[in-house]
């Protein structure tokens, strides 16, 4: 449970949230006693400055330290068109255990080599790199999919025009065989369509 100062400046209060809490996500009673933190507070000038930096028209961009690893709710209030709103959050906050679980499965699955013959690529939120990549026609190809972490929509590959889709589990290698039949552009994606990649075949 959060609360922020008006001016997102200062930081009142917060607790990890008690079961009784997220058994029940709408309600705010059940506490505990193990709640109590010290308030705090940030630079206002420091804060203004990362959050022009950070905001668009449509952002809203805070700056807030949570006092210990749980799961916390967070509420916002803004105001639009003379109505305030208040819209719900739910975060998770990694303790030391998940972070080092985390790094991991990331080093595990960055040290498995792609195949000698194959072509890494590498899934992330920023989408697929490479995600143009020149081919020839004929020659069969191994492209060895990485996806380094669950924080994106990359979980498959999808090939449309070869009806061809495959799994891509976090902290592994999956290799997709494809050949090229004819020159021209071959395009794959997520599942969700919203990461984009292209063989060029020549």
């Amino acid at each position: 449970f959060v609360i922020i100062s008006e001016d997102a400046t200062d930081f009142l209060h917060a607790h990890p949230m008690t079961k009784d809490e997220m058994s029940d996500l709408s309600g705010m009673q059940g506490h505990g006693d193990d709640h109590e933190s010290a308030p705090h507070s940030h630079d206002p000038t420091e804060m203004k400055q990362k959050a022009r930096a950070q905001a668009s028209a449509s952002e809203v961009a805070a700056h807030t330290i949570f006092p210990r690893a749980g799961l916390y709710k967070v509420w916002g209030q803004f105001k639009r068109s003379g109505q305030v709103i208040s819209v719900p959050y739910v975060v998770h906050v990694a303790g030391s255990e998940d972070v080092r679980a985390e790094e991991k499965v990331s080093s595990t699955g960055a040290n498995q080599p792609a195949p000698a013959d194959g072509i890494k690529v590498s899934v992330s939120s920023a989408g697929y790199t490479p995600s143009r990549i020149e081919v020839q026609k004929g020659k069969p190809i191994k492209l060895a999919f990485y996806r380094s972490d669950g924080e994106n929509c990359g979980d498959e590959v999808v090939f449309p025009a070869l009806n061809l889709r495959k799994k891509l589990p976090v902290g592994e290698t999956t290799v997709v065989e494809v050949t090229p039949a004819e020159s021209g552009e071959l395009a794959f994606t997520c599942g969700m369509k919203m990461f984009r990649g292209t063989l060029v075949v020549n």
